[in-house]
């Protein structure tokens, strides 16, 4: 599935990041959010996606109800690093963002461009 991704992906992202994971599993059993992340972070890592997993700075974890084929969608933004003077400031957004799907045997992978303020 991430093999066809990792043919695509010309330069990794490399600085801070924001991660928006949606999970939509195959049926209705329990499934714990924090095991299934794991795999899908390391897996964009060996993808060549971003350098490190550890680079993912903020995380936003939403699971739905079972709809259509099982599949994860992931939503990269890089987000500007802290300046040294104000660390107390949090990261803001930087121009790019990456949404990764996936589905199956596919996977696709588009860039968008929008600015998101911060208040």
């Amino acid at each position: 599935m991430l093999s066809l991704l990792a043919g695509r992906v010309q330069q990794p992202l490399l600085g801070p990041l924001q991660a928006e994971l949606h999970l939509y599993p195959p049926d209705r059993r329990r499934r714990d959010c924090d095991n299934f992340q794991k795999g899908v972070w390391d897996s964009l890592q060996h993808a060549g996606v971003y350098l490190d997993d550890s680079q993912i700075r903020r995380l936003i974890i939403e699971k739905h109800d079972p709809t259509g084929p099982p599949r994860a969608e992931v939503t990269l933004l890089e987000l500007s690093p802290r300046p040294q003077a104000q660390k107390d400031t949090p990261c803001t957004p930087m121009t790019s963002s990456t949404t990764l799907k996936t589905s199956g045997t596919s996977t696709t992978r588009s860039s968008s461009r929008s600015r998101v303020p911060m208040a």
